[in-house]
């Protein structure tokens, strides 16, 4: 029966003309959670909509107004708790409007949860009476806007209107050409959209200028007159291309035109439309200096040549240069034969006062003088399977040779032949010949390859010296790079051992070889328990064969513990990109001299040939096969290893080559 009682009384309640009064319903002893998430947004132009969400369980909503600064309206509404949304159609544009939403059950209510909004609306645009167009004379525009009380303002320059543009209040009489723009404000309202419109008009333009004669070519000087159909007018003009203007020269008699000149002329009237601009271009050749000519021509000689240079036109200056530019009044001048004693690119141009210049006469002089002859080895460059003694000669009297080992172009500080050189591992053997005041000789070039039944490949110095570990432990890779250069006397044969250097005994080791460039794919990889402070030769259980144009990094990675040095490497200085790489990981190297460290590691890589014929070497191999007094089992004689920290995660077991991490 309760519940039958209050629905009556909320029914009563809502159909009742004036608002419910909500004194003492507010119950301290009792908490009702408030609403959340309110919203007031405009649903029309007369009405707002409010939203918001709820989830507890009560009886109703009650919805409180304020219009501006004025008292609050309690209870315009009372809403059932299943309603989370309400519009009030009790509101006017250009108001601000606040409202409190309480929830309500029994004698209880929640704290108000309350939202403004601000009711204004947009000024419109102003609208012009006459609409954008071409017209022959003056033209009275009007300015209008359906907005109530707005007002407008407005530009003529093409400029957006503001609140300080003039304002408007009868209408525009547009006289030239005008861009005009309006805009409408009314306060408390947005401004209104910029309204544009552009007028032409063309009220008495003045006629294009004429020339006489008209533009053309002429083997003489011409006199042009300049005329206006239009009376009373003052025509101004340029000789220089230029578009004329207000300030340009004024035309008052005959212009003498004595070179080829772009004659542009204008009219100009007060209160009229300046003229269309016109043109003429008068093309005058007169007098033009004949070009120079050369003797003799130019063309290949084995001697110095003296070349005089003439022009048949008589009084003629000629300047000249000898390195290819293009000759200017300011070049050298020309008075007597020109000796050539070198190749050059002659050019001349002449000159006279009053007179076209000369077209460029050009000739290029190629002087062969003195070549030295080309140096010649022997034996000559191919497949030896013992050391070679190789003499280089030139038939020039008197040449001085020089000569490089390693595939470099000589050069005049490159080594000096003076007796047989000797060689003994395949060599790239280039020589150049050399005499004062000759042409250097080309370059002579020869390949010898030295064939044996096994090699063992390395880049060191065959010396341990030191060894580097990470200064705060952990896995490092060391690897040596062969290139297809190095390795073209060996396609088709085997790896098959590995020679290395380990001072401290790491916790891991493990033998790699990458294939391919920034060691790209590992073709073998094989675990190894190194002995400390001594030379390791492991056999691989899985030889790798050569592929022909490949190249291979050979190498190790050991994981340590701080304070070992493991990886052995000799005295320096490093062969980068060779004997120096290192790395965290195997797919980022770098090289010891890059990060300080000017040393090659202790690996050597042990081939064998099997006896075959070996393929003709073509490329340049630097790799160093130990000869002679065979030292590569020497270890560090300094004893004790102590690692000291400076800038990179390697150090050396020195005191004097360290690095950090």
């Amino acid at each position: 029966m309760r519940y039958f009682v209050l629905i009556a009384i909320m029914l009563i309640l809502l159909s009742c003309s004036e608002p419910p009064t909500w004194d003492n319903i507010y119950d301290p002893a009792v908490t009702l959670a408030p609403v959340t998430d309110l919203t007031v947004v405009i649903a029309s132009e007369t009405a707002l909509q409010l939203n918001w969400v709820f989830s507890d369980t009560a009886v109703n909503f009650r919805i409180d107004k304020k219009v501006g600064n004025s008292n609050w309206q309690s209870g315009i509404a009372l809403l059932p708790i299943t309603q989370f949304t309400y519009t009030d159609n009790d509101v006017t544009l250009g108001n601000n409007y606040s409202y409190r939403v309480t929830v309500v059950a029994d004698q209880n209510q929640s704290s108000a949860t309350e939202k403004s909004i601000a009711f204004f609306n947009n000024v419109a645009s102003p609208t012009f009476s006459l609409p954008s167009g071409t017209y022959t004379s003056s033209q009275s525009v009007t300015i209008s806007c359906i907005t109530s009380g707005a007002t407008i303002r407005y530009t003529t320059n093409g400029s957006t209107p503001t609140s300080t543009s003039p304002l408007y209040s009868s209408p525009i009489i547009v006289t030239t050409t005008t861009t005009l723009k309006a805009q409408a404000f009314k306060s408390g309202w947005t401004d209104s959209p910029v309204t544009t419109a552009t007028y032409t008009i063309t009220i008495n333009v003045v006629a294009t200028p004429t020339f006489n004669p008209p533009g053309g070519s002429y083997t003489s000087t011409q006199d042009i007159t300049i005329s206006c159909t239009t009376s009373g007018t003052t025509i101004r003009y340029t000789t220089n291309g230029s578009t004329p203007t207000s300030t340009s020269p004024v035309y008052s008699s005959p212009i003498n035109l004595t070179t080829t000149t772009t004659l542009k002329a204008k009219a100009f009237k007060s209160g009229w439309t300046d003229s269309p601009v016109a043109t003429a271009t008068y093309t005058i050749t007169i007098n033009v200096v004949a070009t120079p000519t050369f003797n003799p021509p130019g063309g290949s000689y084995t001697t110095s040549q003296n070349v005089t240079i003439t022009s048949t036109t008589s009084g003629a200056t000629i300047r000249y240069t000898t390195n290819g530019s293009t000759p200017t009044s300011s070049s050298t001048l020309y008075t007597y034969p020109i000796p050539m004693t070198t190749t050059t690119t002659l050019k001349a141009k002449a000159f006279k006062t009053g007179w076209t210049d000369s077209q460029i006469a050009t000739a290029t002089y190629t002087i062969t003088i003195n070549v030295v002859a080309t140096p010649t080895f022997n034996p000559p460059g191919g497949s030896y399977t013992t050391s070679q003694n190789v003499t280089i000669t030139s038939t020039t009297s008197g040449a001085t040779i020089r000569y490089t080992t390693n595939g470099s172009t000589p050069t005049s500080t490159s080594p000096i032949y003076s007796s047989p050189i000797n060689v003994a591992i395949t060599t790239t053997l280039k020589a150049r010949a050399f005499k004062t005041n000759w042409t250097n000789s080309e370059i002579a070039s020869a390949t010898y390859i030295l064939n044996s039944e096994d090699a063992w490949l390395q880049w060191d110095n065959g010396v341990n010296d030191d060894s580097i570990g990470l200064t705060n432990g952990g896995t490092m890779y060391c690897a040596v790079r062969f290139d297809q250069a190095d390795l073209i006397a060996f396609v088709g044969s085997d790896f098959t051992q590995l020679e290395l250097f380990i001072n401290d005994v790491p916790s891991n080791m493990v033998i790699h070889i990458w294939q391919g460039a920034n060691a790209g794919t590992e073709v073998m990889s094989q675990a190894y328990t190194p002995s400390g402070t001594s030379w390791n030769t492991i056999d691989l259980t899985n030889p790798v064969t050569i592929e022909s144009a490949m190249e291979y990094w050979i190498g190790y990675e050991v994981t340590h513990a701080v304070g070992q040095y493991c990886c052995g490497c000799d005295t320096g200085p490093a062969i980068v990109g060779k004997g120096d790489w290192v790395a965290i990981t195997p797919e980022d190297w770098d090289s010891l001299a890059g990060l300080g460290l000017d040393y090659n590691w202790n690996i050597h890589v042990y081939v064998e040939v099997d006896g075959r014929r070996l393929p003709l070497f073509t490329g340049n191999r630097r790799v160093n096969n130990i000869t002679g007094s065979n030292t590569r089992h020497s270890s560090n004689s300094s004893g004790a290893y102590t690692g000291i920290s400076n800038a990179n995660p390697f150090s050396v077991a020195s005191t004097s080559k360290t690095l950090e991490n």
